[in-house]
């Protein structure tokens, strides 16, 4: 059987929980991972990666037993690389009073070169139509 590789093959993709700054130091919370997790379940539905599961990437990184004293600017790609993934989404989210600013990259793993990225202004409040 002869396969065909001039197709595109489907990019490996893992999704990182979303952090925010907390004291000068990068933090999450229960609002990080539903937008981790609402950015993977759009991705996935989206069909153009590969997205691994975040709960095995949970398993690998528990199975090292990685800490995060041993965290660097380059852990999402070293995470990523550990993963076997080919990419990384990354993003973050920030207060600005009246609205939260969500931004989000996506990072080749072995390059750490930007793919894409995009960032939305979020309303705190939602005006009524009364």
């Amino acid at each position: 059987m002869i396969m065909d590789t001039s197709l595109p093959t489907k990019l490996k993709l893992i999704v990182r929980g979303f952090t925010y700054n907390q004291d000068g130091m990068e933090a999450t919370s229960a609002f990080s991972e539903y937008l981790a997790e609402k950015g993977e379940t759009l991705i996935k539905k989206a069909n153009q990666f590969n997205v691994l599961p975040r709960s095995e990437v949970k398993e690998m990184v528990l199975s090292r037993a990685w800490k995060v004293e041993e965290a660097s600017p380059a852990l999402p790609e070293n995470l990523g690389a550990v993963a076997g993934a080919d990419a990384i989404l990354i993003g973050k989210f920030e207060d600005f009073n009246t609205k939260i600013k969500i931004s989000a990259l996506l990072r080749d793993v072995r390059s750490r070169e930007i793919i894409s990225d995009a960032s939305v202004l979020i309303p705190k409040e939602a005006k009524r139509k009364d």
